[in-house]
């Protein structure tokens, strides 16, 4: 297959037009899922012996970069929290992929705030048997990681962690 540049009208016989794949809300393809179970099988081959973690689960935080600890209000006391209720803590900003994918898969249970460290549910090979507990900051709802749990079956609880101090969103205004 050769790629072409086309800056003036051209004819082709036949145009190759791939499907979409995903669709936010709407529609995916199997072929989607194929790209995550690809890399999955690359760091945990199929029938590969997984080490389930002795802890209760994984908390995953970024408590120790600085610019989170001036920003994000109380997480030291859900820190605090989640180590004495018997979860391991791990930094995810601080791992390689491969680690996620082997501490992602042997965990039971994995908390984690709202944000793009929950879509690494992507990386589960039996999602349906863990249970993921996603922590809301803000009362924007993100609908990607709806449709991540969604397409891997995960067990997924929300819990409400802000207090709503406009009539509004951020940026919606006015206030």
């Amino acid at each position: 297959m050769k790629i072409e540049i086309i800056s003036k009208s051209t004819r082709f016989r036949r145009v190759i037009v791939p499907e979409q794949s995903y669709c936010r809300g709407i529609y995916y393809s199997n072929k989607y899922l194929d790209v995550f179970h690809k890399v999955i099988d690359a760091f945990l081959p199929e029938g590969a012996e997984v080490k389930p973690q002795e802890a209760r689960g994984l908390f995953l935080s970024r408590i120790e970069t600085l610019e989170t600890r001036k920003k994000e209000y109380g997480l030291e006391a859900i820190t605090d929290v989640m180590g004495r209720s018997g979860f391991d803590f791990i930094n995810p900003g601080d791992m390689p992929l491969s680690e996620t994918i082997d501490r992602w898969n042997g965990a039971k249970c994995i908390v984690t705030f709202s944000g793009t460290d929950a879509h690494n549910v992507l990386f589960l090979r039996n999602a349906s048997e863990k249970e993921l507990i996603i922590i809301n900051k803000c009362q924007n709802f993100n609908m990607l990681q709806r449709d991540f749990n969604l397409l891997k079956h995960v067990k997924c609880t929300y819990v409400d962690a802000y207090s709503q101090t406009a009539p509004v969103l951020a940026g919606e205004g006015p206030f």
